[in-house]
């Protein structure tokens, strides 16, 4: 009987430490963390058929590339050449649409983590959930707070289930790489704006770059997605360290 006591007051009182924090902090669940798990399955699966759509873009550049050269003689004809632009209009809408819903589920998981972390009272969060997705669409300020984001997420999930982050520089891999691949596709469109003989090389030039750091930049978001998702289910299970100290 004692024991049953004991076991209702201990719940009680991690039930009043949880609404405690839930009072003080708008950003946490009230009914404790949320999985992830789901949502960085299908992330993974929409990074990695984009990271295919990337490397078929690479391979279309590289084509172009060599059909631009003043020195090749075209061995197509008109007819076919006409089945290769409609196979690159394929392609490009194809990666546009799973960019797209790489960046919703990316979004989800990041808010989603964001705010599991808020709700277990990690103390690295220190922008709200909301904007570690919101600065992504600010410009100027999406050149570095979306990368801060994911490092309080990454940093404060490894410490909330006790263990030490292995390494910081999986974050500066995948950011580093994706700023590549945004400078490489402005420079290409800027370049392809001008009617000029040897343009096209160069911007097919910076397009192959650009899907080359996509690829390499989807590939480093996958490798912290992972552990991410990994590490925050123990949230739901009890693994937590220092949650209510």
């Amino acid at each position: 009987m004692e024991s049953s006591t004991n076991e209702l007051t201990a719940s009680d009182s991690i039930g009043s430490a949880a609404e405690t924090l839930h009072s003080t902090n708008k950003h946490a669940y009230t009914n404790g963390p949320r999985t992830i798990s789901r949502l960085s399955r299908w992330a993974v699966f929409g990074l990695s058929a984009f990271m295919i759509a990337e490397l078929a873009l690479v391979l279309i550049s590289a084509l172009l590339i060599w059909l631009y050269l003043p020195t090749t003689i075209v061995p197509f004809s008109q007819a076919q050449l006409e089945m290769i632009d409609y196979f690159i209009i394929a392609v490009a809408v194809i990666q546009t649409v799973l960019f797209w819903f790489c960046v919703v589920l990316v979004g989800r998981v990041t808010f989603r983590a964001m705010k599991n972390l808020y709700t277990v009272g990690s103390k690295f969060p220190e922008m709200s959930p909301g904007w570690a997705v919101g600065w992504y669409f600010i410009p100027i300020a999406n050149l570095w707070q979306p990368a801060k984001g994911m490092s309080q997420i990454y940093h404060g999930t490894y410490h909330a289930v006790g263990e030490a982050t292995p390494s910081e520089s999986r974050i500066a891999v995948w950011w580093t790489c994706w700023l590549i691949t945004n400078f490489a596709a402005n420079i290409a469109l800027r370049i392809g704006g001008f009617d000029s003989a040897g343009t096209g090389v160069v911007t097919f030039s910076f397009d192959a770059i650009s899907s080359l750091f996509g690829m390499a930049s989807a590939w480093a978001l996958i490798r912290l997605i992972k552990p991410i998702a990994e590490k925050q289910e123990l949230l739901k299970h009890g693994g937590v360290a220092h949650v209510f100290d």
